[in-house]
């Protein structure tokens, strides 16, 4: 956990005429393994997404079948911590109006996918996936208190891994459902709260199992030492389990493609 004086001093105020907070508020770990509990916050590029539990088919309606997801999609840029007097949405195109460069082609994301797989506008996914936690900056997990202007705020670019696997024919299912979730019905720059297609929640059809319904938003958020941080009973519950964001959660995207911001207000 952080105290109040490291978290203060972690977050950065956000303006919407200055992007230099961008990647800078919370320093990248480097080492090979976790830092020690109490040295943070840090994040880090090294994880694959490897260990949660996703479906897996055939027939997963019928059967419920899940294993260990082995890869990830795509892989970070970098994780902000930003607070402002009001909640924080749009942030693309408001308080980021550059995209963050493609990661360096000798990185960990050229490993298996090849140099020459570069993002292009004719790509069905696009380059950067923005991804908004919007939390209280006080008063915790108090839902009779509005408190607003906390964000932790997370840019992802498409690995050519995945680049290639779009190109192939027959390629994994799990590209396949992401490319049919970004198809779906997004809010616009410029569009307001009130546009029913950044909702996230107008994608749940009526009268259906919500867990039998595909282009929907889910989230898992895995913590491995939750002892350690001493977070509420109630992330315990939880942790590690997907959780499907629907009436708290928005969806923008630019007309071109190259970038998806999704929004959740915790």
């Amino acid at each position: 956990s952080l105290k109040d004086d490291r978290r203060t001093s972690m977050m950065s105020c956000i303006d919407e005429r200055d992007q230099a907070w961008l990647g800078t508020t919370i320093p990248e770990w480097t080492g090979r393994d976790h830092p020690e509990t109490g040295t943070g916050p840090f994040w880090c590029k090294g994880g694959r997404g490897a260990g949660l539990k996703v479906r897996c088919g055939p027939d997963y309606k019928k059967c419920g079948h899940k294993v260990e997801c082995a890869t990830s999609m795509y892989e970070t840029l970098s994780c902000d911590a930003v607070r402002s007097s009001v909640k924080l949405e749009n942030i693309m195109g408001t308080y980021i109006q550059e995209l963050p460069s493609p990661p360096d082609c000798g990185g960990e994301s050229d490993r298996g996918g090849g140099g020459t797989l570069q993002w292009t506008p004719e790509c069905p996914l696009p380059r950067v996936i923005c991804i908004n936690m919007m939390l209280p900056y006080e008063t915790g997990l108090n839902p009779f208190k509005k408190d607003p202007g906390c964000s932790f705020i997370g840019m992802f670019h498409i690995k050519p891994e995945t680049i290639r696997d779009l190109r192939t024919k027959g390629g994994p299912p799990s590209v396949k459902l992401l490319e049919a979730f970004c198809a779906g019905p997004a809010g616009l720059p410029g569009s307001t709260s009130g546009d029913p297609n950044r909702s996230l929640f107008s994608r749940v059809q009526k009268g259906r199992k919500k867990d039998q319904q595909a282009g929907l938003f889910k989230a898992i958020a895995h913590c491995v030492n939750p002892a350690d941080v001493h977070v509420p009973d109630m992330f315990h519950t939880y942790n590690g389990k997907p959780v499907l964001i629907a009436k708290c959660g928005y969806i923008r995207k630019d007309p071109a493609g190259e970038w998806i911001e999704i929004g959740v207000d915790v």
